[in-house]
């Protein structure tokens, strides 16, 4: 591997300082969450583990997620009230993003250094660095990289596991270990993501066609250490040996629970999907590089990150559930293979040529990136998960209840042990908290059919006060006024003058 002068050592450090900066700002402003699995997946069951209360989500009531995840981020909750000294819940989250940003520079560093085993003395940085830039700024890493959610996890152990991979395929060096390093990261990226799982069989299609069998070895080594370890975890929370991921397995694909709950997605969802993750022409320049890429002179040299995307995308697509998200492991190598597709063809062209290319392209991507920062939503949900922390920090809660829990935070942002209820505007199903307030819930979080709400509650004479956010009400029943009678002037006794 081509070590690094001073000036490149200078420009990868302050390109990492600049993305951690962007990240950590991001973490800041980027409230709410960005599909309701980041919070009932992780944050929530977490806080169950540290202060025993929390929302179950469906998921851990039939035992299809593992509480590998949760406990890590409880062990993080519990260092950052010792550390920190507080548990109020809007901090702990920033906390917790922050955490997030610093881990994302993993997939930066492993990306940057992956592009540098694809350069040549004539495209020296040009792999690497742009690269590295590319994931350092484009919004769709800044955005996933200060997420507390699996797919931006997983992702950073898969690219650190490909990177030993690719090293080990060509670098010869004796007693190399690294075919077992990147099993553990396989292992760990499985633990975080079962999906993540798929790549070991793009690992495994590596080294069967450079026939690295004691490689393989290694890599199964040190996979199966891992999986062992997350059915040790099954077994102390759920009973038996890996019985999280067996049970999504049987659930998402013998029993396609995910697409009769939550719908069949279209058959070119993913193949649209490029232009909804990068623009559409910042897609047609992934779709030149990727083009370029396959040429006769460059194609094994490029094979590998084929390799790492074909069989996780084939497979995604034959799932009838589809979200952008799940392709979120591949986006790395996409952005590789479309920065080796681009040097390789800058490589063949006169340097006029070369240069307005390169300013043509840097406009574009300047142009595009401005556009995804503007029209990006960074703060989904944020107004609901505010709402509920606002209530974290009154003193005379009883219980609550929200027109929209799943988007709310639940118990994590609320940090009571009260009643939380979801509150529906229907009298024959939500007639029960009618009657329920204000005795049981005495405050109501209402992001819609507000008014509905209020006036029945006022014909019920209960009194709603607005606190917060238009949207957060104290509720308490109305005292009866006394009734005061109209003062009688008495008759003034008659008398008689002398």
């Amino acid at each position: 591997m081509q070590k690094l002068s001073f000036r490149e050592n200078l420009g990868f450090g302050i390109l990492l300082i600049l993305a951690l900066a962007v990240r950590i700002y991001v973490a800041g402003i980027s409230h709410g969450f960005q599909h309701p699995d980041e919070h009932y997946q992780i944050l929530e069951p977490a806080h169950g583990i540290v202060y025993g209360y929390f929302d179950k989500a469906w998921e851990f009531e039939r035992g299809v997620r593992s509480y590998a995840l949760p406990y890590f981020y409880a062990g993080c909750m519990i260092a950052i009230k010792k550390l920190v000294g507080t548990e109020d819940p809007w901090t702990v989250v920033w906390i917790l993003r922050v955490l997030s940003a610093f881990l994302s520079l993993m997939t930066l560093v492993f990306v940057f250094w992956l592009g540098r085993l694809f350069e040549t003395k004539k495209t020296r940085n040009w792999i690497s660095f742009s690269a590295l830039a590319f994931a350092s700024f484009w919004y769709l890493f800044v955005y996933f990289g200060v997420r507390t959610q699996s797919e931006p996890l997983s992702m950073n152990f898969i690219v650190i596991g490909a990177f030993l991979v690719y090293r080990d395929l060509v670098e010869s060096r004796a007693k190399s270990f690294d075919g077992f390093w990147a099993g553990i990261f396989l292992g760990l990226a499985f633990m975080v993501r079962f999906q993540s799982g798929i790549f070991g069989l793009s690992f495994l299609i590596a080294y069967g066609i450079r026939k690295k069998w004691n490689s393989l070895g290694f890599l199964l080594s040190g996979c199966l250490l891992v999986v062992g370890f997350q059915g040790w975890i099954d077994w102390l929370t759920w009973g038996s040996f890996l019985h999280s991921p067996i049970e999504y397995f049987r659930f998402n694909i013998l029993e396609g629970g995910a697409t009769a709950l939550f719908g069949r997605a279209p058959w070119h969802r993913y193949l649209s999907y490029l232009p909804r993750f990068y623009t559409f022409p910042i897609a047609v320049m992934v779709l030149l590089g990727a083009f370029w890429s396959c040429n006769r002179s460059c194609r094994e040299r490029f094979q590998f990150l084929w390799i790492m995307i074909i069989p996780f995308w084939i497979i995604h697509n034959f799932i009838g559930h589809k979200e952008d998200r799940f392709l979120l492991p591949i986006a790395p190598f996409i952005v590789l293979l479309t920065c080796c597709g681009w040097a390789h063809r800058l490589e063949s062209m006169s340097k006029r040529c070369k240069r307005t290319t390169l300013v043509i392209v840097s406009l574009l991507m300047l142009t595009c990136g401005y556009y995804t920062y503007r029209k990006h939503v960074w703060n989904w949900c944020g107004d609901q998960t505010q709402a509920i922390a606002f209530l974290s920090r009154q003193n005379d809660v009883r219980g609550v209840a929200i027109t929209h829990l799943v988007s709310s935070g639940s118990y994590f942002y609320l940090h009571k042990k009260v009643p939380l209820a979801m509150f529906y505007d229907e009298e024959r199903t939500n007639r029960e908290f009618y009657d329920k307030i204000p005795s049981v819930y005495n405050y109501l979080v209402l992001f819609r059919d507000s008014k509905t709400v209020l006036d029945k509650l006022e014909m019920k004479n209960v009194h709603c006060e607005a606190m917060a956010y238009n949207a957060v009400f104290r509720c308490e029943l109305k005292l009866p006024s006394k009734s005061r009678a109209m003062p009688v002037d008495k008759p003034k006794p008659f008398i008689k003058k002398k």
